[in-house]
């Protein structure tokens, strides 16, 4: 994973992460039922660590 997609998901909000995929998807020209289905399911992933991120309730396996 590029360097930049670390610090994307460090600091970024959920929709410049979202964005952030969909421009990929399309980069790579996939398949439309992915463009579709992606986004949304990253959103409510997104929705829910984003917010433990924000308050420090993530878990991270080098003790940081």
């Amino acid at each position: 994973m590029k360097q930049s997609t670390y610090e994307l998901f460090k600091s970024a909000s959920t929709e410049e992460i979202v964005d952030s995929i969909s421009s990929e998807l399309l980069k790579r020209n996939e398949s439309p039922i992915w463009r579709e289905r992606v986004a949304p399911f990253a959103s409510a992933i997104l929705s829910v660590l984003i917010p433990l991120r924000d308050a420090g309730m993530l878990f991270n396996s080098q003790g940081a």
